[in-house]
């Protein structure tokens, strides 16, 4: 099976070492390493250049996002011939052997469509998720097993709802059949998006306790800027539209504003009038529409 990994990438300097050990320990699962730049300044990208001399780094003019980054990486994946494109983001480090095994799932089952791994923290042994069941009113997310320890209670393989955005494997025909990535979201919620996609039209998404990768900044404070909880707040909206229709987006909304004030006052303790703009803002741009 040809794997190639598509990674984006945007002005993020503190990364580049530890994505340099990242690329290297998986390294031996894959044929290619495809690394999109979204449109970082110049001395960033000629620092890719040079520390990952074995990679094909594209280059974006314009900054399009996250999911456009990707879809630019899964193209040329694609037109490579690419039997699977391993999605991976700086900050979460997996070993070519847990890439092998997530390419065994695809081989072993003909339905499954994306595949991914047990994600663990930076500690090694806490799971953050292993995939995740998403409600059908909200289109919340429950991360399943997280904060255990023991994986001995992990399924050797189960089918989920949700699997992980910033690690995954994911069969080239179902970006042939269904499309990439939703790239007006930006970012958040893209994950989701494509993965309701893919059931939709048939594809199982499962998870297997074989593979296993790391996230390295998980619970780092970066979604308590105002960007993150604009687009948060805003692509939730939509996607509930997107998939779930306009009632269910009016009761969302609905509920949203009930609590609007409490959540504003939570922000507003806390010193952070952004994050109360962002999200006053996020509520707006998603009853209006993207």
């Amino acid at each position: 099976m040809k794997i190639i990994a598509v990674t984006p990438a945007y002005n993020e300097d503190h990364y580049l070492a530890e994505f340099r050990r990242h690329a290297d320990v998986c390294s031996a699962g894959i044929s290619e390493h495809i690394i999109v730049d979204d449109g970082s300044g110049r001395g960033y990208v000629a620092e890719l250049h040079r520390m990952f001399p074995e990679c094909t780094v594209r280059e974006r003019v314009d900054r399009g996002g996250l999911a456009a980054a990707i879809n630019d990486g899964i193209r040329v994946a694609l037109e490579h011939d690419a039997d699977a494109v391993l999605l991976l983001v700086q900050d979460i480090s997996i070993l070519g052997e847990s890439v092998a095994a997530m390419a065994r799932v695809l081989q072993e089952r003909p339905r499954a469509g994306i595949v991914g791994p047990v994600l663990v923290d930076r500690d090694g042994t806490t799971i953050q998720e292993f995939g995740g069941v998403v409600d059908p009113r909200t289109l919340d997310v429950t991360k399943l097993f997280a904060g255990e320890r023991d994986n001995a209670r992990l399924p050797r393989l189960q089918q989920v709802q949700f699997v992980a955005g910033g690690v995954n494997l994911v069969r080239g025909d179902v970006f042939r059949q269904i499309g990439l990535l939703d790239e007006r979201l930006f970012m958040y919620g893209d994950e989701l998006d494509f993965g309701m996609r893919a059931r939709a039209r048939g594809w199982e998404l499962v998870v297997t306790r074989a593979a296993r990768a790391s996230h390295e900044h998980y619970g780092d404070d970066s979604v308590l800027r105002p960007r993150p909880v604009f687009l948060m707040t805003r692509n939730q909206l939509w996607l509930v539209r997107k998939h779930l229709g306009q009632g269910a987006a009016a009761q969302l909304v609905a509920g949203r504003l009930w609590g609007l004030p409490r959540r504003i006052g939570h922000y507003l303790r806390r010193g952070r009038l952004d994050l109360a703009r962002a999200y006053v803002g996020g509520l707006i741009h998603g009853v209006v529409g993207v």
